[in-house]
Order: C-alpha cells, then structure tokens, then sequence
C-alpha cells in the first residue's frame, strides 16, 4: 500500500538567468487518515475541459465539478474530482493561480492503493 497517490518532481526552470523550484504535484496519506495534497487546474490541450494536473501539465483526473463562488478578497472556485476511488475536494482563486490545495472528503483507516 502507497502513502503517496501522485509525486511530481523536477519541477524546476530558469528565467532570466535564475533557477526557480516549484513544490510540484503531491497527494499523499497524512496522519488525520485523509489525503492531502497540491494539484493545478489547467486547460487540457486536446478537449479544452479544465482538469486536474501535474505542475507539468499531465493530466491526474477529470474535474467532477467547478462551482463558483463569492470569497473575501475575490472570486473562488470549488473542484472536486476523483481518483483511484478516492474524491477530493479544493478552492482557490482563478483569477491569480492554478494551485490548488487539496483533501479527500472521507478518512481512510489506511491507505489506498
């Protein structure tokens, strides 16, 4: 049995000269026994559909859902999605990032493959 779901590496690029790492992609098994973990919400090139992806733009899952709505200091968006039988749930802010922290919506006395 895995405690990590998704492990994106070699999240690094240069930019004027200067190297910069991102976190990368991450969904893991975490104490509270649910999953955790940071996705991007990004364009598929082939259909148009938003989905959830690595931080290179690999595809995790389809978006089961995409609700918006009204936060504090701007407009937010709910995703929800599954995989490997497992649904997560994350808001975030689209109109400044793709980043979005996640959680699975069950606990799991272990984890799942």
């Amino acid at each position: 049995m895995s405690m990590i779901l998704v492990n994106d590496e070699a999240c690094t690029f240069e930019h004027e000269g200067n190297e910069f790492t991102a976190g990368g992609t991450i969904i893991g098994y975490c104490k509270d026994k649910k999953y955790h973990g940071r996705i991007y919400i990004v364009k598929d090139k082939q259909t148009g559909e938003m989905i959830a992806a690595t931080w290179h733009g690999e595809k995790i899952a389809n978006l089961d859902t995409l609700t918006d709505y009204q936060g504090n200091f701007c407009k937010m968006r709910r995703i929800s999605f599954t995989l490997n039988g497992i649904k997560f749930i994350g808001d975030y802010c689209p109109d400044w990032a793709e980043c979005v922290n996640i959680r699975s919506t069950k606990r799991y006395d272990y984890p799942k493959n």
